[in-house]
């Protein structure tokens, strides 16, 4: 028994004698096995992750940090959206039937999925142009601070 396993078994307890546990998660991890082999596509995906205080290159910090981060916003600003899989029924009469009906609602439900991404692209888009829009305000005040910061210090000093 593996971690996960024993992480289930102290959230869930089977208490029917007639129910095989070890034969269904098997058979759960064949199921998975066989999928992954028709269909090695979908199961190498690599999702991007935002975790709090994830390291940045080379130790970035600040405007390096802030530059990364928005860089980053703006390469996954426009990866949203669902692809078909694939429908497969194994009911030996009604299964291509099933299939079918499978395939036109998946079908349907992407129609509606992939619109809401769409909008949230474009939602994306706008927040990711303000960003950049507010690093540059950044930059130019920073530039602004530090040229009035030379004055104060060259308006200080006496004259020779």
């Amino acid at each position: 028994m593996d971690d996960l396993d024993e992480r289930i078994s102290e959230i869930i307890e089977i208490r029917d004698s007639e129910i095989d546990v070890e034969a269904i998660v098997a058979q759960i991890r064949e199921n998975i096995r066989q999928r992954r082999g028709a269909h090695p596509e979908l199961f190498g995906l690599e999702l991007p992750t935002f975790a709090v205080g994830e390291p940045l290159p080379d130790g970035a910090t600040g405007d390096d940090a802030l530059a990364y981060n928005l860089r980053q916003a703006t390469v996954a600003a426009d990866e949203i959206g669902v692809m078909m899989s694939p429908v497969k029924s194994s009911l030996p009469l009604l299964g291509p039937l099933w299939t079918a009906v499978k395939r036109q609602m998946h079908g349907l439900v992407l129609y509606y999925v992939n619109t809401l991404a769409g909008k949230q692209m474009k939602f994306n888009h706008h927040v990711v142009r303000v960003l950049q829009q507010q690093e540059q305000e950044i930059e130019s005040l920073r530039d602004r601070i530090e040229q009035i910061e030379q004055l104060e210090q060259t308006a200080g000093q006496p004259e020779t």
